[in-house]
């Protein structure tokens, strides 16, 4: 593997793996290969300032591209860069957020071949200067595709939809758009940065649910020209955590903790999707959701199930 990691105007390590060299997602994304050898690869990520979601701080789903990355190159370095796979399914447990400086590290840490289903199951760990972050799944299907050459991008990455250089928008007041205790929550939610870079709009939002589109980008795609599956998990998360924006009041934190996406198809670039999340049960403690992503032709591009835990304020 002697590719280089990433071909930009900056600087980078000498270091390659073909299935990272190609993908657009995780060079747009500030994402870098640290090392890599015959059975483990490591990413490093430094968050931005345009990372951030509706609560004014790094979103956990600007993770989601690295994260593709980690237990994506697992299976791909198990079969020693023989066959090449795409995910079926990618969970997450977040047990802390990512603070604002951090620089985040992703590793997997194992691999199990499943020869019943001729499937790979992988995990990986991600780690910020404070500690770990997540634990994330995933399982990964074997597949006939060619990967396209490494990709070039330029050092904005691709992403042209925010200036890298924005300051931190400003933390919501009590009853504002986007906080609970607003008078009308279906015309005041409102986004958050990174549902920006993403693509995410607000259609409608209701007490038991929140939906809107999502309009993909060239930037998003794997080095199989579909959107990356861990961008799906970014905007799964995004919208997740625009939903739970709605309901927080001003004395407590809601934190997300658990997501499970099935990737049910490959999204397109420069298409328009629907996503809709549900409120499976708001509780005193835990709030359940469900999330999905659908075309315009109806058929679902992925299903999730989201749980967050709320917490007062000191």
């Amino acid at each position: 593997m002697n590719s280089s990691s990433l071909v930009t105007d900056e600087s980078v390590p000498a270091v390659g793996l073909p299935i990272f060299d190609a993908d657009r997602a995780t060079a747009s994304m500030h994402v870098r290969l640290e090392s890599v050898d015959d059975h483990v690869a490591v990413f490093t990520q430094q968050v931005q300032d345009w990372q951030r979601g509706p609560d004014g701080a790094i979103s956990l789903a600007a993770l989601g591209p690295m994260v593709d990355a980690a237990v994506g190159s697992a299976p791909y370095l198990s079969a020693g860069g023989t066959r090449n796979f795409v995910m079926s399914s990618l969970s997450a447990t977040f047990v802390a957020g990512v603070g604002d400086d951090d620089t985040v590290r992703a590793q997997s840490r194992r691999v199990d071949v499943d020869r019943r289903t001729d499937t790979v199951a992988s995990v990986a760990e991600v780690h910020g200067d404070a500690g770990l972050i997540a634990v994330v799944t995933c399982r990964a299907v074997p597949v006939e595709r060619v990967l396209r050459d490494a990709v070039t991008v330029s050092p904005h990455h691709g992403l042209q939809t925010v200036d890298e250089s924005g300051t931190r928008p400003a933390t919501p007041a009590a009853g504002a758009p986007g906080t609970a205790d607003t008078a009308d929550t279906a015309t005041t939610l409102r986004s958050s940065v990174f549902a920006v870079v993403l693509g995410l709009e607000i259609a409608e939002s209701t007490t038991a649910s929140v939906s809107g589109t999502w309009t993909t980008a060239p930037w998003m795609l794997n080095p199989f020209d579909t959107v990356q599956g861990g961008v799906v998990l970014a905007v799964v998360t995004e919208a997740a955590q625009l939903a739970l924006a709605g309901i927080t009041s001003a004395d407590e934190v809601i934190g997300l903790t658990e997501i499970s996406v099935d990737l049910l198809r490959s999204p397109a670039a420069s298409t328009t999707y629907d996503w809709s999340v549900s409120f499976l049960r708001i509780g005193r403690r835990m709030v359940t959701m469900a999330v999905t992503v659908t075309g315009t032709d109806g058929r679902e591009q992925a299903r999730a199930t989201c749980t967050a835990f709320r917490v007062r304020r000191d």
